[in-house]
């Protein structure tokens, strides 16, 4: 298994595709656990939901704000659609609700911030872990699991 520690404000989407893609053909293989701590914000979600078990430090601190395509062409409505479907797929593996209200946010505000609670309530965060130590063991307990199997 793997321990993913994101503690990010973003950067560009197709990079944070690109981990996705990386991430998800380890599942079932190698199991990434992602630890929140500090920020995840923007693109960072991306590469957080894409991981298999999802904690967080609980004064972690999740945003996520509307998406430009940077480097590609501005307005292009195809590139928005590609946008919203890549959205869908990766968000798309926490409860329908949540993938819904952060897509629709982008109509309430440029920036949707919430708590480790909040994520947890909506699905992004499974659970909370007090200690890197705690992280770890979790990490080496699926290990253990892959092994035996």
């Amino acid at each position: 298994s793997i321990l993913l520690l994101v503690n990010s404000q973003g950067g560009d989407v197709h990079i944070a595709h690109g981990l996705c893609q990386i991430i998800y053909g380890l599942r079932g293989k190698h199991p990434v656990v992602g630890l929140a701590t500090g920020q995840v914000a923007s693109a960072a979600l991306y590469v957080f939901g894409a991981c298999e078990h999802r904690l967080a430090f609980r004064d972690t601190i999740f945003t996520w704000h509307a998406t430009q395509m940077q480097g590609s062409f501005p307005g292009d409505a195809r590139l928005l659609e590609l946008q919203e479907t890549i959205w869908r797929r990766y968000l798309g593996n926490y409860r329908g609700e949540w993938v819904e209200n952060i897509l629709q946010s982008r109509t309430s505000g440029p920036n949707y911030h919430f708590s480790a609670e909040e994520a947890k309530a909506l699905g992004l965060v499974q659970d909370y872990t007090e200690t890197l130590d705690d992280a770890i063991a979790l990490a080496v307990s699926l290990r253990k699991e892959d092994k035996n199997e």
